[in-house]
């Protein structure tokens, strides 16, 4: 049974005032049962351009890429009965292996085939990589690219892949190492997909990371999520984004798919939303239609979410923010400052930008990305701008360091 939750930050509101209100809702979704992992088809996409021949901590980068894929052979972060597959690309893509996970000889084979040299046309590897997966032997299916440089075919990746990905609902998890590569594709492509993107300071952590995104795509029991917005006149809906990870989910017409969502563990969505100004009553400010499958069947709920507007002050006072929403509506807004402070042109927005995401951020007692922040802050003062390297680091982090609210309760236990 998939327990689901919908609240928003606050349900009394001040009636009559001059302008739209804005607010937020909560969508928590739980599972009480520890499901069964599912088989899973993953297709690792690997950029072996010339630069990847390029020396990183001693070895070259496509040998620590080498190493990478070894460990996740070696530390059997898949079962035996997934199946992997290994496309690389540079000028043209190569299919290197296509098997069991098992077969770790063969695996080694393939990796150790790799060559560093040519261009990074992605579009190449990601299409290699779908027809792959076309004859893929699991329903589960997980995309993962790496790369290290400019994409040069990135509006066909943006363009015609894209549409692709979404049309399967096949998410995508992006690595980056560098200074040259497209972090802005990687996120977006997380983004549309309802996937994850990592910056990796060191090559080191690739492996890490991919082993945590493997556990994560092998437990999503919650499949396709979709919610439907019934908006009450003059509501309206500016943002969905789930926060544990990061991603801004991407949808038309009060509709949006929420991907898939792991049965261990809690998921959580903010709805960012404008309320029209309302004399004092209660109304309803939405319906939410959510529908999903779970154990080969599928499930919905609906549910009614009512305002008060009133003009008692003292009503008014009472009326605090659920403290559960509010942390999760603070972790949204540290992911949105950060992504302005990096497109800003102004030093002193991106400063100011800064300042507020890491002000929020230690308020929230979240180190690892309170030390990301005090980075970029650290490079605008010395140099009066921030590194790529900072900004790459400061976005992933922004994504990747969300987590559980303190007021999150655990998920109910069968029988409870």
């Amino acid at each position: 049974m998939v327990d689901v939750v919908i609240k928003p930050v606050k349900n009394v509101m001040r009636a009559d005032t001059a302008d739209p209100i804005g607010t937020n809702l909560m969508l928590r979704f739980q599972h009480g049962v520890h499901p069964t992992r599912v088989p899973l088809s993953l297709a690792v996409v690997m950029d072996t351009s010339g630069s990847m021949s390029e020396a990183a901590g001693g070895e070259s980068k496509l040998d620590k890429m080498r190493k990478a894929i070894r460990r996740l052979v070696e530390e059997a972060a898949l079962d035996t009965e997934d199946e992997l597959i290994l496309v690389d690309f540079d000028n043209n893509a190569r299919r290197l292996y296509q098997g069991n996970f098992s077969d770790r000889t063969a695996i080694r084979r393939a990796i150790d085939g790799m060559e560093a040299g040519g261009g990074t046309q992605l579009a190449t590897g990601l299409d290699e990589a779908l027809s792959a997966l076309d004859c893929g032997r699991h329903r589960q299916q997980q995309l993962v690219i790496f790369t290290d440089g400019e994409i040069h075919d990135a509006e066909t990746v943006e363009g015609r892949v894209l549409e692709q990905l979404r049309r399967r609902e096949l998410s995508v998890i992006g690595f980056g190492v560098g200074a040259e590569y497209q972090w802005q594709l990687l996120s977006r492509l997380a983004d549309a997909t309802g996937g994850g993107y990592h910056h990796l300071t060191t090559l080191d952590l690739f492996s890490e990371h991919l082993q945590e995104d493997l556990i994560h795509s092998k437990n999503q029991a919650i499949r396709n999520v979709t919610a439907r917005f019934e908006l009450a006149n003059g509501v309206s809906l500016k943002q969905v984004v789930r926060v544990v990870p990061f991603a801004e989910m991407q949808g038309e017409a009060a509709r949006f798919r929420l991907g898939h969502l792991r049965g261990d563990a809690t998921t959580v969505f903010i709805v960012q939303a404008s309320l029209p100004p309302r004399p004092k009553g209660r109304y309803r400010m939405v319906t939410v239609n959510l529908d999903w499958e779970f154990e080969g069947r599928r499930q919905e709920t609906q549910q009614p979410v009512y305002i008060e507007y009133t003009d008692d002050a003292e009503a008014l006072r009472r009326a605090l923010p659920d403290a559960e929403v509010l942390e999760y509506v603070q972790q949204a807004q540290v992911q949105s400052l950060t992504n302005e402070a990096s497109r800003a042109t102004d030093p002193k927005v991106a400063k100011e930008k800064l300042r507020q995401a890491h002000n929020i951020t230690r308020s929230l007692g979240n180190p690892a990305m309170e030390r990301s922040l005090t980075q970029a802050l650290n490079d605008l003062e010395q140099s009066g701008r921030i590194s790529p390297e900072t900004v790459r680091r400061c976005v992933s982090d922004a994504r990747n360091t969300t987590r559980l609210s303190q007021f999150t309760p655990p998920p109910r236990r069968s029988g409870s």
